[in-house]
C-alpha cells in the first residue's frame, strides 16, 4: 500500500483499504465444517490433525473424532469477542433452521437481575426487593436471517421485490465467447 511519500491518505500500519483476515484457527475450523459436511462425525486424518493444532494450543486434550457440535464449539471459543457467532449461526440456519431458532429462543435472555451498586464501596450486591422483570427477545423467526435488498438495488432492478421463482440448470455450454 505504499507510505505516507506514496498517498497520504496512509499513516503507519493503516490504511483507507479494507484488510480482510482469517486467522489460521478460523481456517483450520472451516475446512473441520467443510470436511464435515452433512455428516454426523468425522475422522479424516487432515481434519483432526488440524483440530487437535486448536485443541493443544489451548492446553487441551486431543480428539479422534469429531462432530457438527464440537465444531461449533470450538469456534465459539476460537473466535470469542471476535463478532463472528452470528454469521456462524446464520450459515448454521441454512440447512437446520429450526434448529438455530431453538436454539436463540431457549437462551435466557429475558431475565435482568436487580443488582444495586454502593459507589462508596464499589460493590453489586442482588437486590431480593426487586423484581427481575423481563426484557422482550424481539421476534425470533425466519426473517432474522436475511436482510433487505437495499433500496438503491431495488431501484435499478423493480423485480428484486418479486418472489424468487425456480431456475433450470442445464447442460448446455456458451459456445460463442470467441
Amino acid at each position: 500500500m505504499g507510505s505516507a511519500k506514496d498517498n497520504s491518505k496512509i499513516s503507519r500500519m493503516n490504511s483507507s483499504l479494507n484488510t480482510y483476515m482469517l486467522r489460521l484457527g478460523e481456517v483450520y475450523l472451516n475446512y473441520a465444517e467443510a470436511v464435515l459436511g452433512n455428516s454426523a462425525s468425522t475422522s479424516d486424518a487432515t481434519v483432526i490433525d488440524y483440530f487437535n493444532t486448536i485443541r493443544k494450543r489451548a492446553g487441551l486434550d486431543p480428539v479422534s473424532q469429531i462432530t457438527f457440535e464440537d465444531i461449533r464449539k470450538e469456534r465459539r471459543l476460537e473466535l470469542c469477542m471476535e463478532g463472528q457467532y452470528w454469521y456462524d449461526m446464520v450459515r448454521w440456519a441454512y440447512y437446520k433452521q429450526q434448529e438455530v431458532l431453538g436454539y436463540i429462543e431457549n437462551q435466557d435472555r429475558d431475565i435482568i437481575v436487580p443488582f444495586t451498586y454502593d459507589g462508596s464501596t464499589n460493590t453489586l450486591t442482588l437486590d431480593d426487593s426487586r423484581d427481575p422483570g423481563s426484557r422482550p427477545v424481539g421476534v425470533i423467526n425466519s426473517s432474522i436471517f436475511l436482510l433487505p435488498y437495499p433500496e438503491s438495488e431495488v431501484v435499478q432492478n423493480p423485480l428484486l421485490k418479486e418472489d424468487p421463482v425456480p431456475y433450470e440448470f442445464t447442460e448446455e455450454r456458451i459456445t460463442d465467447l470467441f
